[in-house]
């Protein structure tokens, strides 16, 4: 009774949750790239988080781009798997 004409708009909580979201995942991301093998996180920090292309990883880390790219495949499955196995509380 006390609290029957109290009305709550959910969009005033819509950035409060998109904020916690967003930081969940950004979490989950970063202990994600810290379980992956060394070089496979490297080599997803410097795609993502600087921007190289697999010709400038090619040649930075002084591999073929179909090398790179083959590791790169590498390195986001198992990001996937990680990514996957954290968020569900498994690791």
């Amino acid at each position: 009774e006390e609290y029957d004409d109290v009305v709550v708009d959910i969009n005033d909580f819509k950035d409060t949750f998109i904020d916690n979201t967003t930081n969940i995942i950004i979490e989950l991301v970063r202990q994600t790239l810290d379980q992956l093998p060394p070089k496979e996180s490297l080599i997803l920090k410097k795609r993502f988080y600087e921007g190289y292309d697999a010709k400038e990883l090619a040649k930075e880390l002084g591999h073929t781009r179909n090398v790179i790219n083959n590791m790169m495949s590498k390195a986001m499955r198992n990001f996937r798997t990680i990514y996957t196995m954290l968020k569900n509380g498994l690791l």
